[in-house]
């Protein structure tokens, strides 16, 4: 499959409000090391490609292009294993402290006594382990999609919770038809609520997009490396991809550092 060389401009601490949705989305029903397919309200251009739908992991990360696989070690942008056509506001060990597995037969996201389940420890009881939300919802009015990972805990260190960081942010995904811009790509903004980089055991964070083929992308973290800009993901800090198809140029501005990549 052929990918239109497109490039694409990032903005670091781009001006962008964070909008809380836990109160008003869809729960996806994400547990520890999951991935679920949903569908978008409307036809999203990326790299030359339209989708409809994407596969979004427990693992802070989603793909335009059907993924079974939940993938927990975060790669390198570009990178020949992974989810194809990958958004990763953040990439990583995502958990929820041992919540064992469960058939929700209700569909309601949660345990219901008398459900079947995986009983890891052999201890007769299912065993709740830490809350872990992601939520979806569509702004009509403001011509975006939302997903929000809420308050999720980290692998490196769910077994020290209640007392354990938490992470927080959204990727957004802005309708080409109603943000206009010269090549007909659609927008995408990570904000970041609450972050905390701390995987040193594998490969801490990436933070980036990869095109459909796997041969082009734009990685702003990976691994501890790249702007310095880990301790600003807070709070609402946000970065903006946009599309365009000019030659490579990298640039300063006043709001923190804009370029381009291949």
């Amino acid at each position: 499959e052929e990918i239109p060389d497109y490039v694409y401009d990032v903005v670091l601490n781009d001006d962008y409000d964070w909008v809380e949705i836990s109160e008003i989305g869809t729960d996806l029903c994400l547990t520890d090391d999951t991935v679920t397919d949903i569908a978008l309200d409307f036809n999203f251009n990326y790299y030359g490609q339209t989708y409809n739908s994407m596969t979004v992991s427990s693992n802070g990360w989603a793909s335009f292009a059907d993924c079974d696989i939940p993938y927990f070690w975060n790669f390198s942008i570009p990178f020949p294993m992974g989810p194809f056509a990958m958004l990763a506001p953040f990439m990583d060990d995502l958990d929820d402290n041992a919540k064992e597995p469960f058939d929700d037969l209700n569909e309601n996201c949660e345990y219901d006594n008398g459900e079947p389940y995986h009983d890891r420890n052999s201890n007769g009881i299912w065993d709740e382990g830490e809350d872990f939300y992601v939520f979806s919802y569509y702004d009509s009015d403001g011509g975006r999609f939302i997903i929000q990972w809420d308050n999720v805990s980290n692998g490196e260190d769910d077994e020290n919770c209640p007392n354990c960081v938490k992470e927080t942010f959204q990727l957004i995904l802005l309708d080409q038809a109603v943000h206009e811009n010269s090549v007909n790509q659609g927008g995408i903004i990570f904000v970041y609520e609450e972050i905390h980089d701390i995987d040193e055991n594998g490969n801490f964070s990436t933070i980036g997009i990869e095109s459909p083929n796997q041969n082009h992308g734009t990685q702003v973290i990976f691994n501890g490396t790249g702007p310095d800009i880990i301790s600003d993901l807070n709070d609402g800090y946000a970065i903006r991809f946009i599309a365009d198809n000019d030659l490579l140029d990298i640039a300063d501005d006043e709001n923190g550092m804009e370029f381009k990549i291949l």
